[in-house]
């Protein structure tokens, strides 16, 4: 299966396992404990966003626009507290437990490692089609341009930056 379709089938799921959830809890606690429970993790989520500040929700939505979150999560700084806050809250006792562990230090070491591995892999220098440049600067006479059908000398090797 494809990592789109876990990702679809997951999103899809989360809903119906959090309703799950909250039934058990309902059942363990009574439903007004659970209710009154569910609210308090979104208003400690909504904390520690506030405690992650402006710049924290800025830097994780500019990682988010420009693809960098494992770079971000790997550097450290405030990233997973935005992440966590936003799993607090999120209503559902699934997402607040996953926020809780993204507090953990042990926890946050854990992922930054994983993340440092993906970036790793993916990162020039690996192999594959990430390792060539994707600017090669010329000088005007480290090139020339070819007629369609003629053959022409050859340049000299060009210098990378």
């Amino acid at each position: 299966m494809s990592l789109t379709r876990w990702i679809i089938f997951a999103l899809l799921g989360l809903p119906v396992a959090e309703l799950l959830v909250f039934g058990l809890v309902a059942a363990w606690l009574g439903f007004l404990s659970a209710v009154l429970l569910a609210l308090t993790t979104s208003f400690l989520g909504f904390l520690v966003l506030r405690h992650a500040g402006t710049s924290g929700i800025g830097q994780f939505r500019v990682a988010m626009a420009d693809g960098s979150v494992a770079g971000q999560v790997q550097r450290g700084g405030r990233m997973h507290l935005v992440a966590s806050g936003i799993l607090l809250f999120i209503p559902g006792f699934i997402t607040d437990l996953v926020g809780v562990l993204i507090l953990l230090p042990p926890v946050r070491r854990s992922l930054a490692a994983t993340f440092g591995r993906a970036l790793r892999r993916h990162a020039p220098g690996a192999g594959g089609a990430s390792d060539r440049p994707s600017v090669i600067d010329l000088e005007p006479d480290e090139w020339h341009q070819v007629d369609g059908g003629g053959s022409a000398k050859r340049p000299r090797k060009p210098r990378i930056r």
